[in-house]
């Protein structure tokens, strides 16, 4: 709460989330968004926030069962694992731990918004100052997807980089994957005393197949009433 920032009319109008909401009014023509500052002060309110993040989510559906804006989804059945931008955020709130539950995290978050901001030591502005949000966010996201009070134990929350789970991206780990295939098959090397007992063992096969050869010859050339002076 009572955070203040100056922000730029374009960081606000001319950006895609802003853009996909059809303003009305519209907003000033980019000249005019170009000389324009805002001056905003953060409330603090965990319910106003809450409602408007829960805008994005667009909760009809033409399907069966979706998530949100009207993409499928089976209801959650089984582990999600939830890593990178929402361990890091449930991390911050102590919500990360096995048995965490959903109003634990919520109850963190509404805390830290109502909070009056002040720079804390070990954590940098540029991240502290947006946590607020992130976990109405991270909150309203996992909603969507089918996350309540009933299933949340489902979620498991892992960081991918230290985690004893480790986390993979299934086509990234298949692209490295090929990328470490040798362009050609490895030569099999052969020691010395190998080499030699198999150039014998050639040498003998090629002798015997020499020997028989000359032996066939000699008892068709008997079976035709003629032999070889």
């Amino acid at each position: 709460a009572d955070y203040t920032a100056t922000v730029r009319a374009t960081d606000v109008f001319q950006r895609p989330c802003s853009d996909r909401w059809q303003l009305q009014p519209p907003p000033p023509p980019p000249s005019v968004l170009a000389r324009l500052n805002f001056t905003i002060r953060g409330t603090g309110s965990y319910e106003n926030c809450s409602k408007l993040v829960g805008k994005f989510f667009n909760a009809s559906c033409d399907q069966s069962t979706c998530s949100f804006n009207d993409v499928f989804q089976p209801a959650p059945a089984s582990k999600f694992v939830a890593f990178s931008g929402f361990y890091y955020v449930a991390s911050f709130f102590n919500a990360s731990n096995i048995g965490s539950d959903r109003m634990q995290f919520v109850n963190a978050v509404r805390a830290f918004c109502q909070k009056r901001y002040v720079a804390s030591i070990g954590y940098s502005d540029s991240f502290l100052r947006w946590y607020c949000f992130d976990g109405v966010y991270v909150l309203s996201l996992l909603n969507a997807y089918g996350f309540n009070e009933t299933n949340w134990g489902l979620l498991e929350f892992e960081d991918s980089a230290t985690s004893a789970n480790k986390v993979g991206w299934s086509l990234g780990y298949t692209i490295l994957q090929s990328g470490l295939i040798p362009a050609e098959s490895p030569l099999m090397s052969l020691s010395l005393p190998m080499f030699i007992i198999l150039l014998i063992m050639f040498a003998a096969f090629l002798g015997f197949a020499v020997l028989f050869g000359c032996l066939g010859r000699r008892v068709k050339q008997r079976a035709q009433g003629y032999v070889t002076i």
